[in-house]
C-alpha cells in the first residue's frame, strides 16, 4: 500500500519486541503537512511462541 501512494516506510524495533512501522505521505509536493500516514505494529515473537 505505501508504494501505490509513494510512501516510503521507516521502521523501528522496540526493546519489547515490537517493531513499528510507519509510512507517510504529502499532500502535494512543497506542501509540509502529512496528506495521510499507514501506521503499524509487528509483534515479534521467538521460534517457541515466546514474546
Amino acid at each position: 500500500m505505501a508504494a501505490h501512494v509513494g510512501a516510503s516506510v521507516t521502521s523501528r524495533k522496540t526493546s519489547d519486541g515490537r517493531e513499528e512501522l510507519y509510512a507517510g505521505w504529502k499532500l502535494a509536493k512543497g506542501v509540509d503537512e502529512v496528506g495521510g500516514c499507514f501506521r503499524a505494529t509487528v509483534f515479534l515473537t521467538d521460534e517457541n511462541g515466546g514474546g
